[in-house]
């Protein structure tokens, strides 16, 4: 399902505030898998509690990465608009 048939991925979000985020935010998602699969085989509590951690540090980057975009959005939306009124007047 994350796949479409040319085998790229179907995210297509890659954005230059996003970019540098991306390999750690991956990183992240192994380990929150690797921690799930040592708890299951070995059921120590520290791994289901790491990958609980894991998950809500890579929820709130994700957040905070939206909260800069839309800061940068309303930035250059301003620019814009205020380039438009000069080139009016």
């Amino acid at each position: 399902m994350g796949q479409e048939n040319n085998g790229s991925s179907r995210r297509e979000w890659n954005t230059p505030v996003r970019a540098p985020w991306n390999a750690l935010i991956k990183e992240c998602l192994s380990a929150v898998d690797r921690h799930n699969a040592a708890y299951l085989a070995g059921s120590d509590q520290r791994h289901a509690a790491l990958a609980r951690a894991l998950r809500i540090y890579v929820g709130e980057l994700k957040d905070l990465i939206c909260e800069i975009e839309a800061t940068e959005q309303l930035s250059t939306r301003e620019y814009q608009t205020r380039s438009a009124e000069c080139d009016t007047k």
